[in-house]
């Protein structure tokens, strides 16, 4: 019968465990790895900010399109509503084009310097007590878009996205037969 081996050391099982990291072709493996969750990141990060990277880097806007067919994804105008004021917003009985007939105008203003996703128009109706008596959201796809450079332009074709720096005003014709408003207050929203 053969003796048992004495039992190996701690100092010396730590030495070996440490060694073991310190190998060329471990080392390689590891730096490997650590690219490769680099370069995941980001592609991660361009494919989850690719709108606002296309909007803001327009030579970028053609390998991000291919990106986006690889990945079946979608470029749109980047959603930053804290860009997007409300200049003024009307409501106003339009009797021409028949009874309880009414027309909201909301000029927006974009502050960025990049074209961003139009907004959806939350219009809240009030009585003479304040109290809410109607509530209803517009969508952009159903506004008349004017350009806001002639007050009475003619509506014209409504662009993909709200153009940057400047004021556009946006018209939707409603109904309200049973409403006899006081007052209302209209605010941008994305849905």
């Amino acid at each position: 019968k053969k003796p048992a081996a004495p039992p190996t050391p701690e100092f010396i099982r730590r030495a070996q465990r440490q060694a073991f990291w310190r190998q060329p072709s471990v080392r390689g493996v590891l730096t490997g790895l650590s690219l490769a969750l680099l370069l995941s990141l980001g592609v991660q990060a361009v494919h989850q900010f690719r709108d606002t990277l296309a909007a803001q880097h327009p030579s970028w806007r053609d390998a991000l399109t291919t990106w986006c067919e690889w990945a079946h994804c979608t470029l749109q105008p980047p959603l930053r509503i804290d860009d997007l004021q409300v200049d003024s917003a009307t409501l106003q009985r339009a009797d021409s084009a028949g009874p309880d007939r009414y027309r909201l105008t909301v000029v927006v203003r974009n502050r960025a310097a990049v074209a961003l996703a139009w907004p959806h128009v939350d219009l809240t109706l009030t009585d003479t007590m304040g109290a809410v008596v109607a509530r209803r959201s517009f969508s952009p796809a159903d506004a008349q878009w004017h350009d806001g450079s002639e007050p009475d332009a003619r509506a014209l074709p409504r662009p993909a996205a709200v153009p940057p720096k400047r004021s556009t005003t946006l018209v939707w014709q409603l109904r309200a037969p049973t409403l006899q408003p006081a007052g209302y207050t209209a605010e941008l929203f994305y849905p």
